[in-house]
Parts: structure tokens; C-alpha cells; sequence
């Protein structure tokens, strides 16, 4: 009976479907393996794919710098300067000769007038 527990050592079985990752890999990491390896099903690779999309291809985003004035500043700064185009050209039309102004043809043709 000794002979029976005398088998030959076996390595231990390996599954196909383990992934084998360094000590210091990421969740990002994992889900490349996973989704790049073709011993794995199609359905478990599609899933780590989509799970994996948002951190390699972030979408575009908007975002705002506000300085240390705050919004509000930028706002008022930016009215202001509105304010000042519109009597710049109040004051520009005021200027202006009216209609019933006295001009001669060749003043109304030439552009320096």
C-alpha cells in the first residue's frame, strides 16, 4: 500500500482564463489584460473594454478659470467696457453732420471726409 501515495509531484493547474499581472498593477492594468487577451471570451473581454474606455479616452470637458477677482469682477469689467463702446458710437453719430448739412459733391465722394 505504500506505493499508492507515492505519485509523482504535479505542478498545480494552471487556468487558462488567470491573468498574470505584477505586483504593482493598476485596475487599468487588469482591464487591458483582460480585454487584449484572446483566451478570454468575447463577452468578458467587450465588458473590461467598455469599463476601461472612460480612463483612456476621457471625454472633453469645459472648464472655466476664474482668477482671484471672481466672476462677478469679470462680469462688471466686461459690462463696463460695453458701456463704453456704446458712447463711443453715441458720441461718433453726435458728431456726424446731420442731413440738412451743407456739402459739395466731391466732399460726399471722397472717403477722407
Amino acid at each position: 500500500m505504500s506505493g499508492l501515495f507515492d505519485l509523482p509531484a504535479v505542478a498545480p493547474f494552471e487556468r487558462e482564463d488567470e491573468i498574470a499581472l505584477p505586483a504593482g498593477a493598476t485596475s487599468l492594468d487588469y482591464l487591458q489584460s483582460i480585454y487584449r487577451d484572446p483566451r478570454q471570451p468575447e463577452s468578458k473581454r467587450l465588458r473590461a473594454a467598455i469599463a476601461a474606455l472612460p480612463f483612456e479616452h476621457p471625454k472633453l470637458a469645459v472648464t472655466a478659470v476664474v482668477s482671484s477677482e471672481g466672476f462677478a469682477a469679470k462680469l462688471e469689467a466686461a459690462r463696463a467696457r460695453s458701456a463704453q463702446a456704446v458712447i463711443f458710437r453715441t458720441t461718433e453719430l453726435l458728431e456726424q453732420p446731420g442731413p440738412g448739412a451743407n456739402h459739395t459733391s466731391a466732399a460726399l465722394r471722397s472717403p477722407e471726409s
